[in-house]
C-alpha cells in the first residue's frame, strides 16, 4: 500500500474499502516509476477483514456433475467465516483427510452494494482476485449440506495478493457478472 498522504490513508489495507473511490483517485496520480520494490512473499490479502463472505456453490455444470449433484435452478450461495480467509503465502492446517481445494475468481466489492441492478455491477467492484476455497468435506456434509462451517476452519480462505481492478480488464464494461454455465 501507498504511504499515506496527507494522513489521508492509514496503514490498513480493509479501511481503503469504505472510501475505494478516493483510494482510485489518489492512486491514479501515484508515479509508478518512483514506486520501492517489494519481495512479493510479504505480501498478504488484499481483503484481509472483510465484514461478510458470499461464496456460490455448483457455479458451474462440470463441478456440479463431478459433485454427483444436480446443478440448481438458483445458485447455492454460503459464507465463509471472515476469519477464515488468509493470505496467498500463508501456511494452512489441515484438519483432516478430506480436504480439498478449488481456485476462485474473488470478487472484491468496494462501494455499498444493496439490490444492485446487473447493468450496474461492474461500478461497485473495487476489482477482483484469484483465491481458494479450501473445504473439509467431512464435516461439510455431516450436517446435512451445511457448508459454512467445513469451509471455514482458519486459513482456508487464501486471497490475493493482488487486487486488479475492473478498468483492467477490456471486457469488463460489456459483460454481464453473472455465472457462464446454467
Amino acid at each position: 500500500m501507498p504511504p499515506p498522504r496527507d494522513g489521508q490513508f492509514g496503514t490498513d489495507v480493509q479501511a481503503l474499502y469504505t472510501d475505494w473511490a478516493a483510494f482510485c483517485r489518489f492512486a491514479a496520480g501515484l508515479n509508478a516509476t518512483q514506486a520501492t520494490p517489494i519481495d512479493e512473499t510479504t505480501l498478504s490479502s488484499p481483503v484481509p477483514t472483510p465484514r461478510q463472505v458470499v461464496a456460490i456453490g455448483l457455479n458451474y455444470r462440470s463441478h456440479a456433475e463431478e459433485s454427483g449433484m444436480a446443478l440448481p435452478s438458483m445458485p447455492a450461495t454460503f459464507t465463509k467465516f471472515p476469519a477464515s480467509l488468509s493470505g496467498p503465502f500463508d501456511d494452512v492446517v489441515l484438519p483432516g483427510a478430506t480436504v480439498v481445494w478449488e481456485v476462485e475468481l474473488v470478487a472484491v466489492i468496494g462501494a455499498l452494494a444493496d439490490r444492485v441492478s446487473e447493468a450496474d455491477a461492474w461500478s461497485h467492484l473495487a476489482g477482483l482476485a484469484v483465491g481458494q476455497d479450501i473445504s473439509e468435506r467431512t464435516s461439510q456434509f455431516a450436517a446435512g449440506g451445511q457448508f459454512s462451517l467445513g469451509k471455514s476452519y482458519r486459513g482456508f480462505g487464501p486471497i490475493g495478493p493482488w487486487l486488479v481492478t475492473p478498468d483492467k480488464f477490456a471486457e469488463a464494461q460489456s459483460s454481464p457478472l453473472v455465472p457462464v454455465a446454467r
